[in-house]
């Protein structure tokens, strides 16, 4: 029977290990050795039944029964950043607005146990759907500027939401990635744009594969 990855699981190869990340368990698991067959893409919406990494997959209660579209594409490595770029020499009052609006979202949804209230807030205005050229680079650069001043503390999970809902509410599109590596194991994220970094250095996110994009 054929089976699939459940729609909150989201999984990528690194060598012959399989790195997996469980939305609704808010957990990362790491499958040691499941990449058996000969080196390749996998495509995680058609998997192998008769395959070893399935049979793995399926003792760690990882597979659906049913086929749900989920969106699994990741964007390509960031080979640049703004974070050292420096900031425009005056703020505009509505960014003040829409971050201490942002800050507001992000303490909501950290009142929630995991990792899914942070990723389920929708934008309460509309995001466009062709962002202007650099526009999420330059509200980036702004936002840095603020983000030191706000009564907020936490690691990449919060920087990274409170620059995504800043952008959101600005009206502006950037992904949410999540990346892992292996051995020694961690997980991080952060906000991009095209190949462009706006919340981290390019080259400190050289070991992190993406797994998940919000």
């Amino acid at each position: 029977m054929t089976r699939y990855l459940r729609p909150e699981v989201f999984a990528v190869t690194i060598a012959d290990d399989v790195a997996v990340l469980d939305l609704s368990s808010d957990r990362y698991l790491c499958l040691t050795g499941a990449v058996t067959d000969p080196p390749g893409p996998i495509d995680w919406d058609r998997l192998d039944p008769s395959s070893a990494l399935v049979r793995r997959l399926a003792e760690a209660g990882l597979l659906f029964d049913r086929f749900v579209p989920v969106d699994r594409a990741t964007p390509p490595r960031p080979i640049r950043s703004v974070l050292h770029d420096g900031g425009p020499d005056r703020l505009h009052p509505h960014d003040l607005m829409h971050a201490m609006r942002a800050l507001v979202d992000v303490r909501r949804a950290l009142k929630r146990p995991g990792l899914s209230p942070l990723l389920a807030a929708e934008p309460r205005c509309s995001v466009q759907t062709d962002t202007p050229q650099g526009a999420p680079e330059q509200a980036a650069r702004g936002f840095a500027r603020i983000l030191p001043w706000l009564p907020i503390d936490g690691a990449c999970l919060v920087r990274s939401a409170l620059l995504f809902r800043f952008l959101q509410r600005r009206g502006l599109k950037a992904d949410w990635v999540f990346g892992v590596r292996l051995w020694p194991f961690a997980a991080h994220c952060w906000i991009q744009h095209g190949e462009v970094c706006l919340n981290d250095d390019a080259e400190r996110l050289v070991p992190y594969t993406p797994i998940f994009r919000r």
